[in-house]
């Protein structure tokens, strides 16, 4: 009689089958390809193969898991933005606030559906460490401080407002056709419209030169 063919054992597995990391990355795939309307907890773990018992291990909610979305945005920001030497000189605030905002602009616009959770500024809390990093770079560069974080909150605002505008503005920036008689200067500027990368290239060289001013004006509080 043959002898019996010995069952293997099934161990644990030697890696985690969940982790905040792959959850995030599975529930930032969904909200880049559908959106926020219809993302749930239960639609990140049936992407995942699991049950939503096991998301909750890890995150509280869907407010905690969209806020985790938020900071994994912000963290791919901050090293786009911060790859320079952090030995170097530091820069004039004014060229740090375009390479803040290039780099903002950049990631926010690969995810363009989680800009509603930046909108919203959850995450401010979790980054605290990345806005002391900001505000020590501007000061450093020469902006006086007490207009350093005000700064930021323009430039983020500028920066996430224009991505939105850009994902629902309609051809022709929604007015449709209309008669170029009956609106001339409508139409003449319609007409001579830069990209929108120099249009916001140049609404934050704006931003800067208006900052400059007031810090001119009042250089210490």
């Amino acid at each position: 009689m043959a002898e019996p063919v010995a069952r293997k054992k099934r161990g644990r597995p030697t890696t985690p089958l969940l982790s905040r990391a792959k959850i995030l990355t599975a529930a930032l795939e969904l909200v880049d390809e559908g959106g926020l309307a219809d993302f749930s907890v239960q639609v990140v773990a049936d992407r995942l193969g699991v049950t939503g018992a096991s998301i909750y291990h890890y995150f509280a909610d869907r407010d905690d898991l969209l806020r985790g979305l938020g900071l994994l945005v912000l963290r791919e920001m901050r090293d786009l933005h911060s790859g320079g030497d952090r030995s170097a000189p530091p820069r004039p605030w004014q060229d740090w606030v375009r390479d803040f905002a290039g780099s903002l602009y950049t990631c926010a616009a690969r995810h363009p559906n989680v800009v509603p959770i930046l909108l919203a500024r959850r995450t401010h809390g979790d980054v605290a460490d990345l806005f002391e990093i900001a505000v020590g770079d501007l000061v450093r560069g020469g902006l006086p401080g007490h207009l350093a974080l005000t700064a930021l909150d323009a430039v983020e605002s500028l920066v996430l407002g224009w991505i939105s505008f850009e994902q629902s503005r309609e051809p022709d920036w929604g007015f449709g056709a209309f008669d170029p008689e009956e609106f001339p200067m409508l139409a003449q500027v319609l007409g001579a419209q830069d990209s929108s990368a120099q249009r916001l290239k140049a609404s934050m060289d704006a931003l800067i030169i208006g900052f400059a001013a007031q810090a001119v004006a009042a250089p210490t509080r």
